[in-house]
């Protein structure tokens, strides 16, 4: 997999994993830091080390991120070239293993890091909103946005990654509970947009939906 490519699927990730908030600057610094830390740790370098590293950046003037992010990849090459590996193998090695764990395994890790201090929080798989808890509108955008999430990580994995049958899942809890509540719905059309009349008058309810400002349901009931 090409590298643009790799970073482009890891953000995917990242998001479907923790949420918009975790592409916060602070919260990838604090994510970047840690995995440095730990490379520290693994070679024994010492931790007061550290500290002095750090006194010592913070007393200069900040630099240019784009620089920095550029000296971030030539020191990790020369690190690899001194250890004997490939950056290049080591990194896609990594993004195929972490795409391939249920994105639970990350979050309930990311939620001890957050009870630690030095994480944003998320919600587990189980604490996430469920369908029925949404009005048939969003469900019907929501159907939509996983398809596309489906086409992206088949894409890259096929169908048997962690990501994609999460996904999957999510879509069947979808799709159900949008026909429990289109078999529910009164055969009359209540919009009084034209468009959203006709579409009901032949069946096609999902389509009706799609309006999403004239026809809204809740809980089974529709109205305009």
């Amino acid at each position: 997999m090409p590298r643009d490519d790799r970073q482009y699927a890891v953000k995917q990730w990242a998001v479907d994993a923790f949420g918009e908030a975790s592409m916060a600057i602070h919260e990838r610094i604090a994510r970047l830091l840690e995995e440095v830390i730990e490379l520290a740790q693994a070679e024994e370098f010492p931790p007061e080390q550290i500290a002095r590293l750090v006194e010592h950046v913070y007393s200069k003037p900040p630099g240019i991120r784009e620089q920095e992010v550029g000296g971030i990849g030539v020191t990790l090459l020369a690190y690899c070239a001194v250890i004997g590996i490939s950056a290049d193998e080591a990194e896609e090695r990594e993004v195929l293993r972490v795409l391939g764990k249920p994105l639970e395994h990350f979050r309930t890790r990311q939620n001890a890091k957050a009870a630690a201090g030095i994480a944003l929080e998320v919600p587990l798989l189980n604490e996430l909103e469920h369908p029925s808890e949404l009005r048939a509108v969003e469900i019907h955008r929501r159907i939509a946005l996983v398809k596309e999430e489906m086409d992206f990580w088949r894409g890259i994995w096929g169908t048997g990654s962690a990501v994609y049958r999460e996904r999957l899942h999510r879509l069947f809890q979808l799709e159900e509970e949008l026909n429990r509540r289109l078999q529910k719905m009164p055969l009359p059309s209540l919009c009084s947009w034209p468009g959203c009349q006709a579409l009901c008058s032949s069946g096609n309810y999902g389509g009706a939906l799609a309006c999403g400002q004239h026809f809204l349901i809740t809980n089974g009931t529709a109205t305009c």
